[in-house]
C-alpha cells in the first residue's frame, strides 16, 4: 500500500521549470521513493512531453516483479491541453511461443481516459470520465486482476470496471514463469512502432508525474516497485514547465497566455485587442444584411471532447428586432444548445443541457443602434448570461454539467434556422458584429486572417 499524492493546485502545479540537473549529484537509488524517476538524476518525479517522438521507456530487467501471471496496477497523474495522446503502454518482450499476443494502453481519448486491454483475438475497452484535456492534474489508477479477470480504471472519483475476456480461469493469461515486460510512457519508442503495435496512438503533449507500478499475487497485496528507474527516455525533460512563465511570453497586458507546452497563445477575450499577442487596439466588424452568417469548427468530430467550461462573447448593433445571433448544439448522448437571438428589443437566450431548456430574456431596446456587450460564461451547472452590465445567472437543474458539441457553431443566422430547436428567432442578422468569440477563439479575426475554419457563408461579400 502506498499514499496517492493530491493533486497541487493549478497555479503550482506548472511552476517548477526543468532544470540542468548535471550540478547535483544523483539522488542514491537506496534513497530513492516508489515514483519513477531518470537513472542519472533521481531529483524529479515529473516529467513533461513536448515534441511528437517524447517517451520514457523501463525494461524488465528495471520492473522485475510486473508480470503478466500476476495482479498489477499502474497509477499516475497527468495534465494536457489536448484531447488524445498516449499515456502508458504495456506488453511483453520476446513473446514465447504459444502466447497470444499481449498489449495495456491507458490512452487519451477524445478527453476521456481510455483503458484497451488485447490478448489474443480478444480486446476490451474501458472509458471514464471526460473533459480531461482542460490542463489540470488527473489522478489515474488502472489494476488489472488476474484472478478475477476484472479490469478496473479510475480517473479522479469517477471509476469504471469490466470482466477481461479470453482469460482462463485457472491460469489466466497461461503463463506460469517470468517474462521480460516493457512499460513506455507518453509516447512509443522507436522499435516498439516497428512491433505492429495494434493501436496508431499520438504521442502525448502534457506533464506527468508520480508514476507507481505494483505488482503481486492477489489484487488486495499489491506491492509497489521501489526504485522505479528509467530505461532510458528520449525529449522528455523533467518537471513540468508553463511557457506563461517564461521570457516567450509576449501576451500583451490585460490578455490571458495559455501554455501548450509545445508552444503557447494568448487569449484576447474581453480585451479590446486583437492579434496573435492581443496587441492590436482594434476590432475586426463584420457588416450583415440578412442573407449571410459565419460558422466556426471548433474541431473535427474525432477531437469531439465534453466541455463543462465555456465562454462565449460578441459585441453587436442594429436596428432589427427579430434575428440569430448565435447557435450551438450536440445529438449526443441527448439534444442540448445554447442559443441567442434578439426578439422584440430584448436578448433572448435559451440553455438547454439535456434537461429542462431555461430561457432568459434581457435589455429592452438592444435594437437602438448601439454596441451592446452579450456575454455567456458556462461553468458546470451554470451559465451567466451578461448583457452590458446586466447579469443573469441560469442554474442547469436536469442534465448534464458539459457541452459536446457538434462542431460546426454558428454566429449571425445559419443554415436550417428554422429547424435550430431552441432559436427564438429564424432570421439572419442585420447590423454589425465585433469582439466574437468562442472560448479563446476571435472568430472574426481569425475570418479576416483567412482561417480554414472561419467560413463567410452568404449572398454579398462581408463588409
Amino acid at each position: 500500500p502506498y499514499l496517492m499524492i493530491p493533486p497541487a493546485p493549478p497555479h503550482e502545479s506548472t511552476s517548477e521549470a526543468p532544470r540542468v540537473t548535471s550540478a547535483r549529484p544523483p539522488v542514491p537509488l537506496e534513497h530513492r521513493g516508489i515514483e519513477l524517476t531518470f537513472a542519472e538524476t533521481g531529483h524529479h518525479k515529473v516529467f513533461m512531453m513536448a515534441k511528437n517522438n517524447a517517451f520514457i521507456q523501463l525494461d524488465g530487467n528495471r520492473i522485475p516483479t510486473f508480470q503478466l501471471r500476476l495482479c498489477r496496477e499502474i497509477s499516475f497523474q497527468f495534465r494536457t491541453r489536448l484531447p488524445h495522446g498516449l499515456l502508458v503502454y504495456h506488453s511483453v518482450k520476446d513473446r514465447p511461443e504459444g502466447l497470444d499476443p499481449y498489449a495495456l494502453y491507458v490512452i487519451v481519448e477524445k478527453g476521456q481516459l481510455k483503458v484497451v486491454h488485447v490478448f489474443g483475438k480478444h480486446s476490451l475497452s474501458v472509458i471514464v470520465g471526460e473533459g480531461l484535456n482542460r490542463d489540470t492534474w488527473h489522478s489515474v489508477m488502472v489494476r488489472i486482476d488476474v484472478h478475477g479477470a476484472r479490469l478496473i480504471a479510475k480517473v479522479d472519483d469517477k471509476t469504471a470496471e469490466a470482466s477481461i475476456p479470453g482469460l482462463n480461469e485457472s491460469t489466466n493469461y497461461g503463463v506460469t514463469s517470468d517474462l521480460t515486460s516493457v512499460v513506455l510512457i507518453g509516447g512509443l519508442s522507436p522499435e516498439e512502432k516497428l512491433h505492429g503495435v495494434k493501436y496508431i496512438i499520438e504521442s502525448f503533449v502534457g506533464c506527468i508525474k508520480d508514476m507507481v507500478l505494483s505488482a503481486g499475487k492477489a489484487a488486495s497485496d499489491l506491492l509497489p516497485i521501489k526504485p522505479l528507474i528509467a530505461t532510458k527516455h528520449d525529449n522528455v525533460l523533467e518537471g513540468c514547465l508553463n511557457k506563461c512563465r517564461t521570457r516567450e511570453n509576449f501576451c500583451f497586458e490585460g490578455s490571458k497566455c495559455i501554455n501548450h507546452y509545445n508552444e503557447l497563445s494568448c487569449d484576447c477575450f474581453g480585451t479590446s485587442y486583437e492579434g496573435e499577442l492581443c496587441d492590436i487596439y482594434t476590432a475586426t466588424i463584420l457588416t450583415f444584411r440578412g442573407s449571410s452568417y459565419v460558422s466556426y469548427r471548433v474541431y473535427d468530430w474525432k477531437d469531439r471532447v465534453h466541455s463543462s467550461i465555456n465562454k462565449i462573447g460578441l459585441h453587436f448593433k442594429t436596428r432589427f428586432d427579430d434575428s440569430a445571433l448565435f447557435y450551438a448544439s450536440g445529438e449526443s448522448p441527448g439534444h442540448h444548445h445554447i442559443a441567442a437571438a434578439i426578439t422584440n428589443g430584448s436578448v433572448t437566450v435559451e440553455v438547454d443541457l439535456g434537461g429542462d431548456p431555461v430561457v432568459v430574456r434581457l435589455g429592452k431596446t438592444v435594437n437602438d443602434n448601439h454596441w451592446h456587450n452579450l456575454t455567456l460564461s458556462h461553468h458546470h451547472n451554470n451559465v451567466t448570461v451578461h448583457l452590458d452590465q446586466v447579469a443573469r445567472v441560469i442554474q442547469i437543474q436536469n442534465g448534464q454539467p458539459h457541452l459536446y458539441i457538434d462542431p460546426e457553431i454558428y454566429i449571425g443566422g445559419g443554415p436550417d434556422l428554422q429547424q435550430k430547436k431552441g432559436l427564438a428567432s429564424h432570421n439572419n442578422f442585420v447590423g454589425s458584429l465585433k469582439y466574437v468569440y468562442f472560448n479563446e477563439i476571435s472568430i472574426l479575426y481569425e475570418l479576416k486572417k483567412g482561417n480554414p475554419k472561419v467560413h463567410y457563408i452568404g449572398s454579398s461579400t462581408p463588409m
